[in-house]
């Protein structure tokens, strides 16, 4: 805490529950594994001439990852960039970059900003840049002397927010299939969205999204939430207040009682009681305006799995794990050479463990299961080359 605008009190600051985790060279959650919209090789410059990347498909907001490689003709090397980019606030977030000269752990200059520049100058300097939600890359000069050229060979990006819902892909589940729907409300009561309390023992928590029309000016607020039934709280990830264009602050996250900061059209309160949902809008400026939750749903970590489960049972897959069970390690055959793979592997609950492999021959895949419990757990594989997902179950002993 560097100031504050309390006056005569410094106030405090808590951080609440955070984590976090290494960045696996071999890929990171799934929307970083799925790179599937390719960028092909681009035309080589012998200046110091921007290469466009990628538009982003066009995209003028949002979050996104890109996996750039670049080739120099000055002494024949090639280098990598992998990064997040955020068009909203027009920033580079380099989460690996690997220089001309070798290194893994390159250093760069200018991270999270618009423009982001290598330290090493080994065979050429390169700058990656934003313009007009654009990614750019470019060698600032020759370290050969002149005549040599720059290009960006096949490299790939992909949206980590698919939806446009302020969200996170791996934040959410890739199916919301049980449909919530409500009466038109009139109260100012707190009334029932939903009763998960038949199944809430059985599950650690639910993934609800929320839309609600409001008759108060013809406006919608849109709610993006966990609900944790353990430790009954509710976690609202993303929230657009009535009428609002943006994405709009809550109020007490994180806990039973969660309140959209906003009065405008309507002020929310969204609560959790005896794991029943419930929200209440507890004031409004159009008098005998109406209120209704509609075109909403919820999704369990069981429906993921079942969703896997029915793959499973109804496509017989080409690509065999071996042994199985296993007591240790497993091996993934996928009877194809030189092959580009991710994969994911979940639990029985729908819980997201890991994604790390090694490739131990040109169609093997090594995966170590030694630290987790016993049990079934999903394998979902993404063959790059050809957009295809296989499902497989594994059993640890």
């Amino acid at each position: 805490l560097i100031s504050t605008v309390c006056e005569f009190s410094w106030g405090n600051i808590v951080i609440n529950d955070s984590c976090w985790k290494p960045y696996l060279d071999n890929g990171d959650f799934v929307e970083m594994q799925n790179c599937k919209n390719q960028i092909p090789q681009s035309a080589a410059v012998v200046d110091a001439s921007g290469i466009l990347v990628t538009n982003f498909a066009n995209a003028t907001s949002g979050l996104f990852y890109v996996n750039v490689n670049g080739f120099t003709s000055c002494n024949n090397v090639a280098n990598n960039l992998k990064a997040i980019i955020n068009l909203d606030s027009d920033v580079i977030n380099v989460l690996q970059y690997k220089h001309y000269d070798g290194s893994l752990t390159s250093g760069v200059s200018g991270n999270e900003t618009a423009t982001v520049n290598s330290n090493s100058t080994a065979n050429a300097p390169i700058s990656y840049y934003l313009s007009n939600n654009k990614l750019y890359a470019k060698r600032t000069s020759d370290s050969c002397g002149g005549g040599t050229n720059f290009r960006v060979n096949a490299s790939c990006w992909s949206a980590m927010d698919d939806d446009n819902n302020g969200i996170d892909n791996s934040l959410q589940p890739s199916n919301c299939i049980n449909p919530i729907s409500g009466n038109v409300i009139t109260n100012a009561d707190a009334n029932l969205i939903k009763d998960f309390s038949s199944f809430a023992a059985n599950q650690k928590g639910v993934f609800v999204t929320l839309n609600i029309n409001n008759s108060c000016n013809n406006t919608n607020a849109t709610a993006y939430l966990n609900i944790d039934f353990d430790a009954n709280l509710i976690h609202i990830i993303s929230y657009k207040h009535f009428g609002s264009p943006t994405f709009s602050t809550v109020l007490n996250n994180d806990t039973a009682n969660v309140y959209s900061e906003s009065a405008a059209n309507g002020k929310l309160k969204f609560s959790l009681v005896n794991d029943k949902l419930y929200i209440q809008r507890i004031s409004t400026p159009c008098a005998g305006s109406t209120y209704q939750v509609t075109n909403s749903c919820y999704s369990l970590g069981s429906d993921q799995v079942l969703a896997m489960e029915n793959f499973i049972a109804n496509n017989a897959p080409t690509i065999i794990a071996y042994p199985n069970p296993t007591t240790n390690s497993f091996i993934i055959d996928t009877k194809t050479e030189d092959a580009d793979y991710s994969l994911s592997i979940y639990n029985i609950d729908g819980k997201f463990i890991t994604s790390k492999f090694e490739k131990t021959d040109n169609n093997l895949l090594q995966v170590n299961m030694q630290q987790y419990a016993q049990g079934l757990y999903f394998v979902v594989l993404f063959d790059k080359t050809e957009n295809k997902y296989t499902y497989l179950k594994i059993i640890k002993k």
